[in-house]
């Protein structure tokens, strides 16, 4: 049964999933395990865990960057732009330490930041992208949710953040991801139309999620694709790359593709300081970024 989030509930069934949780064992990529390096940015407040090597037979290369969301010293900064830019370039007006790329076009999602409605989804049901909104992540300025929801849930919450985006991965530690595009096995991905749920998540592409585990650590993760360096990856093997390394209790696809992006402060990985590949300029490099209207950052509180 799907949890069907009415954020204005927030407290209450935060509480309630932590309980029904306590006995789910999180893990942790350790530095030096097989493919992965871990680097603490900020203690344990911080920390960024790389991934590069083979699984599922193709390369992949992975960065989830986890915030202990107990700690006190950051927030989160949901921001939306009337007109897009990269995401380096508005972690740097903002003073980020961190941040990813957000979410999906605006008629397909929900957009809401700091108290203020920028999209309230305007497709028809029987609309091809309809499917784009099903569960969200909500901020409060102190804490952080992920769940199921819809148009009129969001409407009633009183969250001042929540970003809309599709699928859900993993709903109190079921991954449901793993069976989003259902039995596909008689059906040709690459003839369906673009926006498909079924191609759109069952077939490789670059990735971009966030998760909470149940220690209360906020991942932000991206999956880069499009390229024999790293393959991308569908909805059911995200799914169970995070099951395997993390086990978080909650988890959700945000927009990909060429949105795919990751910007961690003084990583010197890059001059933008993009640690990842994003592909709009199709060159394995880390300067292919698109300019996009939602972010979701980390800042370090004043």
């Amino acid at each position: 049964m799907k949890r069907i989030f009415i954020f204005t509930l927030f407290a209450v069934l935060l509480s309630a999933v932590h309980a029904q949780a306590s006995s789910r064992k999180e893990k942790t990529p350790n530095d030096g395990m097989k493919g992965w390096r871990v680097r603490q940015i900020d203690g344990d407040k911080l920390v960024w865990y790389s991934f590069r090597g083979e699984k599922g037979g193709a390369q992949q290369f992975v960065n989830v960057l986890a915030l202990d969301l107990n700690c006190k010293d950051y927030e989160l900064d949901f921001v939306v732009l009337d007109k897009g830019d990269s995401l380096s370039s508005v972690a740097l007006r903002h003073d980020a330490v961190a941040g990813i790329n957000a979410t999906y076009e605006w008629d397909a999602s929900f957009v809401k930041a700091d108290g203020e409605i920028f999209s309230e989804i305007t497709l028809s049901e029987e609309h091809l992208r309809f499917w784009k909104h099903e569960g969200a992540i909500a901020y409060d300025g102190r804490k952080i949710d992920i769940g199921y929801g819809d148009k009129a849930s969001y409407l009633k919450s009183r969250i001042p953040n929540i970003f809309s985006a599709s699928p859900m991965l993993i709903d109190n530690y079921k991954p449901v991801g793993a069976t989003f595009v259902g039995d596909i096995t008689d059906v040709e991905l690459t003839k369906l139309e673009y926006e498909d749920y079924r191609r759109h998540q069952g077939v490789r592409h670059p990735r971009t999620a966030v998760a909470l585990t149940r220690s209360n650590k906020l991942l932000l993760i991206t999956i880069d694709g499009r390229s024999t360096n790293s393959a991308g990856m569908s909805a059911k093997e995200v799914t169970e790359f995070l099951v395997e390394y993390f086990n978080p209790r909650l988890a959700l696809n945000m927009d990909g593709g060429g949105s795919t992006t990751m910007y961690i402060k003084g990583s010197g990985e890059s001059s933008t300081d993009v640690v990842n590949y994003p592909t709009d300029n199709s060159r394995y490099d880390h300067y292919g970024q698109r300019r996009l209207s939602t972010h979701i950052l980390i800042k370090r509180k004043r």
